[in-house]
């Protein structure tokens, strides 16, 4: 079930995209790449089984974790938990997928700085994080390595609150595209 995120997809230039599967088991995915700038797979709620070229063995993306999708890496997903929700963003909205019909994943080569276009494989896991103080008060952040995996085309944090505020703050970056999940809590933004 997807719903989209962003009104008219700010002119066809991101996708954003909650995607929820109600029943999980084995998905009939085949395995497939994506014509794409930048991809990021965020999983909100519940586990998806994924395997990607050359970075060795499927591995389960646990609700926090995300991956990034580098342009052109095969990948295939191959299991879901019951009520698993992902959030998908794609930059641009519109891009090509292609089946790839020879090749089987996974792949005998693990080679986990290869770059595609550019960019390296992302994976980034909740429990592995390390948790900072923020330039927003009362405020955690973790870096999931997105923007060093993009070479700074984007940037992804997940934030949670530590207590409620309501001193309006301003929040910066330098990237060209800055995602920040806020699991815990809320944050306004104008």
């Amino acid at each position: 079930l997807y719903r989209d995120l962003i009104p008219d997809r700010l002119g066809g230039s991101i996708i954003a995209s909650h995607i929820r599967i109600p029943t999980g088991g084995p998905v009939p995915d085949v395995v497939h790449y994506h014509t794409i700038g930048f991809q990021l797979i965020f999983c909100y709620k519940g586990w998806v089984k994924l395997v990607y070229e050359d970075q060795g063995e499927p591995f389960i993306l646990n609700a926090g974790d995300c991956v990034t999708q580098p342009p052109q890496i095969r990948h295939r997903v191959l299991e879901a938990s019951d009520n698993l929700e992902v959030i998908e963003i794609g930059v641009p909205a519109e891009h090509m997928t292609t089946i790839d019909h020879e090749m089987e994943l996974p792949t005998q080569t693990i080679n986990r700085e290869r770059e595609f276009k550019g960019q390296t494989f992302c994976r980034h896991q909740l429990k592995n994080a390390t948790w900072h103080s923020w330039n927003l008060d009362n405020f955690k952040y973790r870096d999931t390595g997105i923007n060093k995996a993009t070479k700074g085309a984007a940037s992804v944090i997940v934030a949670h609150s530590t207590e409620k505020t309501t001193k309006e703050q301003t929040l910066q970056h330098t990237s060209d595209i800055l995602f920040t999940f806020v699991m815990q809590g809320e944050m306004q933004l104008k």
